[in-house]
């Protein structure tokens, strides 16, 4: 009980530093780039007052919406509306996953539940430690979950049998874990509140390497918190990750050893291309570093102090939300502001994401918006 309260207290600080009494006015924008509004709809309920980042998945031509009072939906992405929808007694704490033809996601009550992808009828359950954290990972035949305890399960896909567990302890003040496990080449790579990073065997559950990717400052528990709450990134064999009140820093994937770090502190998300590291901080500043060497290429501090989702690569720009409801869209090559739509009254506090023509951009409020830029 003891941390979920204090997971609950620090959600409900991030919350507070998202008000918008007192933010600085946001710069001027010319419009060198038009954003056009397709459609938007309310899929699901969502919930404005919690700081929760219920990320959408895209699958085909449908999006999956979770949140927490146990609405899940499928939403056509062309214009909006509902495929089906349900409504689960309990409520659901982790954003859906999804692979082998299911939807995967944790409830309150520690279940994981396996649904239809066409209709979202339960088709498995399986209990676990604690509520699941984090979008569930699929991979061959296995579901991975995190635990807001600290704990990693592997799950058959097909049966919801428990394959294997491994516990990481967690200390005594968190995040509200949103990390989610990462699965790639037969590993697991996940990041936990202990600023640890592990990286795991997927058939076995068996410890590659793990590293920290930072350590702990200060007397206070807040001062030393460290927790990972962006979920690992992995580009040509490296993984990048950041974790709040400590660094961002690139690992090697199978060696497990520091490539590079920058001290900096997020709890939003990373996203890499083929030159550059994005990562949006908590003090509301954007950052480009050089993925290779680490080096600061730009950064942009036009938004300061506001609450920022992680960044979303499209084409020649990076398109982010804020906790005013605002989308911005910035030039990629050296980060200057280029637009900027009003999509919500709420905050956005989950990255946006593509099919590679639209961008669909979920609020806390439950509103799902379609855009094209440019």
């Amino acid at each position: 009980m003891k941390k979920l309260l204090t997971t609950a207290l620090l959600s409900l600080f991030l919350t507070a530093c998202a008000s918008s009494d007192k933010l600085p006015v946001q710069p001027t924008v010319q419009g060198q780039v038009a954003v056009n509004q397709e459609w938007s709809s309310h899929p699901v309920s969502g919930d404005a007052k919690q700081y929760s980042k219920y990320t959408p998945t895209l699958i085909g031509n449908e999006i999956l919406l979770a949140d927490a009072k146990g609405h899940l939906a499928a939403v056509n992405k062309n214009n909006g509306k509902n495929v089906w929808h349900i409504k689960n007694k309990q409520k659901f704490t982790s954003a859906p996953g999804y692979g082998d033809s299911k939807i995967y996601i944790g409830t309150g009550d520690a279940q994981v539940l396996a649904l239809n992808d066409k209709s979202g009828k339960v088709i498995w359950q399986s209990t676990v430690s604690d509520q699941v954290v984090g979008k569930p990972a699929y991979g061959k035949g296995i579901v991975v979950v995190k635990t807001i305890d600290g704990k990693l399960f592997a799950l058959n896909s097909a049966t919801g049998k428990q394959l294997w567990t491994y516990d990481e302890e967690n200390p005594e003040l968190i995040l509200k874990g949103e990390s989610a496990p990462v699965i790639y080449d037969n590993k697991v790579i996940s990041g936990f509140p202990d600023g640890k990073l592990l990286v795991l065997n997927l058939t076995s559950g068996s410890l590659v390497w793990n590293a920290s990717v930072a350590d702990s400052q200060g007397f206070s528990s807040l001062s030393r918190m460290i927790d990972i709450n962006t979920t690992p990134v992995i580009n040509n064999n490296v993984i990048y990750i950041a974790t709040y009140q400590g660094n961002i820093s690139a690992f090697g994937l199978n060696s497990g050893s520091r490539i590079w770090e920058h001290q900096l502190s997020s709890y939003s998300g990373v996203t890499v291309d083929s030159k550059n590291v994005y990562v949006t901080d908590a003090n509301g500043v954007l950052w480009a570093f050089d993925k290779n060497e680490g080096n600061v290429d730009w950064k942009q501090t036009g938004l300061k102090k506001y609450m920022l989702s992680g960044p979303l690569i499209f084409k020649n720009y990076l398109v982010l939300g804020d906790n005013v409801g605002n989308v911005q869209v910035f030039a990629k090559s050296d980060g200057k502001l280029i637009a900027r739509q009003k999509v919500s009254s709420k905050p956005i506090y989950v990255s946006p994401i593509t099919d590679g023509k639209s961008i669909y951009v979920f609020s806390s409020d439950g509103k799902m918006t379609a855009l094209k830029i440019g």
